[in-house]
């Protein structure tokens, strides 16, 4: 049984595997995926697969409901029990200043404090979709996530392949082939910084999601970036789309900045390579070797010193 489809799922959502697995030897190792990628086309190009899908791609699939949100972008614990804090955050607006005995009406980006329950982050589960070759010929997406009937991230690899495709099939691990499965990362498009600090052309799909509003102050935190004159600028695709890199090569920096919806922006001295392969959820948490700003006054200043340092 371990070499076969050993059930097929097709419902909204599974709270328990184990009315699927009747006869099913308790410890088998099984493996959530779809057999059939051709028939899901359209949906993996969504997800951010290239059309032309070959063993050893790995991706963390876009978000297009409850469970693939949750599943790349975690959740926040709201502290209702406590005081409230004071954030800042980037924001367009319009605010009066005085001149003198006038007062004059401003408008654009600046920070605005205000109070918040205190919240800690819970990080999503971040399971990945990887394409692997099957024994007995052809391909299939698989969730990167294998384990027993009542493996809690196997349940949740299960509905994330329900909500992406509406079926999920169990395999057996003898189904998957033993070649090779060197991971070929799809997480990232990497571009030259050409025109910064005007909005480079990868970025128009990522702003062009966003309200005006948001919009404006996006294109203004790239254009602080685009200031300092980085070398590259890598796009996320797939469940990190909103998420950007600027590097710096002369000076060993990268810095990170999650456009849709962060407040604070990272400096660090990683290298691409360990960058490109770090989950979403460490990128913005780097407390070894990166320092985070947070969009409050004078953010733009601890920028350019963290970049030249």
């Amino acid at each position: 049984m371990s070499g076969e489809v050993v059930t097929r799922i097709v419902q909204r959502r599974v709270r328990s595997l184990y009315p699927h697995l009747l006869g099913v030897p308790r410890g088998t190792v099984l493996v959530p995926g779809i057999t059939d990628p051709g028939g899901h086309r359209a949906r993996l190009r969504e997800l951010g697969f290239p059309e032309r899908l070959e063993a050893g791609q790995v991706l963390l699939p876009a978000v297009v409901g409850p469970r693939s949100r949750f599943n790349a972008d975690g959740a926040e614990r709201v502290h209702r029990d406590r005081p409230k804090e004071l954030v800042s955050r980037l924001a367009w607006g319009r605010w009066l200043e005085r001149h003198g005995p006038d007062q004059r009406e401003m408008r654009g980006v600046r920070p605005w404090n205000y109070e918040r329950f205190p919240r800690t982050p819970v990080r999503g589960p971040e399971v990945e979709l990887r394409v692997v070759a099957l024994a007995g010929g052809g391909l299939a997406v698989v969730a990167g996530a294998s384990g027993h009937g009542g493996d809690g991230r196997l349940v949740h690899a299960v509905n994330l392949m329900l909500e992406l495709f509406g079926v999920c099939v169990l395999l057996g691990e003898a189904a998957l082939s033993p070649g090779p499965r060197a991971a070929h990362r799809l997480n990232w498009e990497v571009h030259p910084a050409e025109g910064l600090p005007e909005v480079p052309s990868p970025l128009e799909p990522v702003l062009g999601d966003l309200p005006l509003k948001d919009r404006r102050v996006a294109e203004y935190r790239i254009a602080r970036v685009g200031e300092l004159s980085p070398d590259l600028v890598a796009v996320g695709r797939g469940g990190f789309r909103g998420y950007a890199m600027f590097g710096f090569a002369a000076r060993g920096r990268f810095v990170v900045e999650n456009l849709y919806r962060g407040n604070e922006i990272l400096v660090t001295d990683r290298d691409w390579d360990d960058l490109s392969r770090r989950g979403k959820g460490e990128l913005l948490r780097d407390d070894d070797r990166g320092r985070r700003i947070a969009h409050a006054h004078g953010w733009e200043s601890r920028l350019r010193a963290a970049v030249a340092s």
